[in-house]
């Protein structure tokens, strides 16, 4: 399993730098033919990408249950998501927000929540079509959250897999979609340091 994720890491890495270089090799090879400012916009985005996903390993290898328990304390789940889908509608993209949201006091670390729930909205952003809903209720001595989207569904035999690492869908695998590959991995390991699933 580590030397996967070591040469899925790898590849991921690799791609933005051979982007980089590629373009900046061309250039230098036709200075005269070259628009520089769109040569350097085209690098800064490979960057962009590249420091996305050293955040997003340096995150995934820094969870730990220890840790988390540790630094616990009780977090208002609801007012965490409530800010979020506030935030997230006051700006593009113009996507309808819904769901309902009860109000679930949790025990965690409110950083590491909000990362989850940002990072599983992050991701019913990127495939919805017009509208993201989030729900959130308590059931026994848990909470769930829901997190939904207009877009293409989720085959079921591709559900448990999309919280891999590095595990994009057919339809998604386009990096022009914005996702590093690790967005809903790290919220699995999030939650499995808060003890759900």
């Amino acid at each position: 399993r580590e030397r996967r994720f070591a040469a899925d890491a790898s590849h991921e890495l690799r791609s933005p730098l051979a982007a980089a270089r590629l373009g900046l090799e061309v250039a230098v090879a036709h200075p005269d033919r070259t628009d520089w400012n769109e040569v350097a916009s085209d690098t800064l985005a490979e960057l962009d990408r590249l420091e996305a996903l050293a955040r997003d390993l340096l995150d995934l290898t820094r969870l730990d249950a220890t840790r988390t328990v540790a630094a616990s304390r009780p977090v208002d789940l609801a007012q965490l998501l409530r800010n979020e889908l506030d935030l997230r509608s006051q700006r593009p993209p113009e996507l309808r927000y819904g769901g309902t949201v009860e109000a679930v006091t949790v025990r965690g670390v409110p950083e590491l929540l909000l990362r989850a729930l940002r990072n599983a909205l992050d991701n019913a952003e990127r495939h919805a079509i017009n509208a993201v809903d989030a729900s959130l209720r308590q059931v026994d001595d848990s909470a769930e959250v829901t997190v939904s989207n207009d877009g293409a569904a989720i085959a079921p035999g591709d559900r448990d897999r999309v919280f891999q690492p590095f595990v994009r869908l057919d339809e998604s695998r386009s990096v022009d979609s914005g996702g590093t590959g690790l967005g809903l991995a790290i919220v699995a390991d999030i939650l499995r340091a808060h003890g759900g699933s």
